[in-house]
């Protein structure tokens, strides 16, 4: 379980600007919103998300009497330049696999590292018990409390020279078992550059998650 939101503004308010170059302008693209997808029933239910311009996240998410509890899942499968951050590869219903999405928590560095990989979905939760306590994924409900934090995305730009080169950017998400809520998603415009986990775009500093003033979508510049 990770902090409070207030907690959280006052981590990303603290947090290292490491992902910048040094003297290097840098600019974030961040969008506000209030999703909700899930609940209770026979299946979970099936949604998404379009982030800006560059694609769409698919999300699935909610109980399921006939089958593992607590589950939500997330797909860039109709965006082909798209990859989630996952952690290690887990098998999925004994069938397929895939990884579990990578979860960030306020004021991590998102970009590729030891024990992240790339890949067109993800398992958030994938339980087997209404409890709580059982099951695979980075945010299995335990003794019922909300699990909160950033998941991790890249998307494929063509940079100097035409050279592939990739942008990261993250979803706030927070998952109580059986409701999966978004508020917003961010991404960096400079490619190959970090983005610290609930970084938003403010004049000459990081912004506070929730806080900044102005619309949804909002572009300013900030200095590293």
């Amino acid at each position: 379980m990770v902090p409070s939101r207030l907690s959280t503004y006052r981590l990303i308010a603290a947090a290292p600007l490491a992902a910048m170059a040094s003297g290097a302008a840098a600019d974030i693209v961040y969008t506000e919103m209030d999703y909700q997808i899930g609940g209770p029933g026979e299946a979970p239910f099936i949604g998404g998300i379009q982030i800006g311009t560059i694609g769409s996240l698919g999300l699935t998410a909610g109980s399921n009497s006939k089958g593992p509890e607590r589950l939500f899942f997330a797909n860039a499968k109709n965006s082909p330049n798209m990859a989630l951050m996952n952690t290690f590869g887990a098998p999925l219903n004994g069938k397929s696999k895939s990884g579990n999405l990578a979860r960030f928590q306020a004021g991590d560095l998102i970009q590729l590292d030891l024990g992240i990989q790339l890949a067109g979905k993800g398992v958030g939760s994938l339980g087997s018990s209404k409890s709580g306590g059982k099951g695979t994924g980075n945010f299995v409900v335990m003794n019922g409390e909300t699990e909160s934090g950033y998941l991790g995305f890249t998307f494929e730009n063509l940079g100097v020279n035409g050279v592939p080169s990739l942008n990261y950017g993250w979803v706030s998400v927070s998952w109580d078992g059986t409701y999966l809520s978004i508020d917003g998603y961010a991404y960096e415009t400079d490619a190959d550059t970090g983005i610290v986990a609930g970084a938003i775009p403010a004049p000459g500093a990081i912004g506070l998650l929730g806080l900044a003033a102005g619309a949804a979508g909002i572009r300013r510049k900030r200095q590293a």
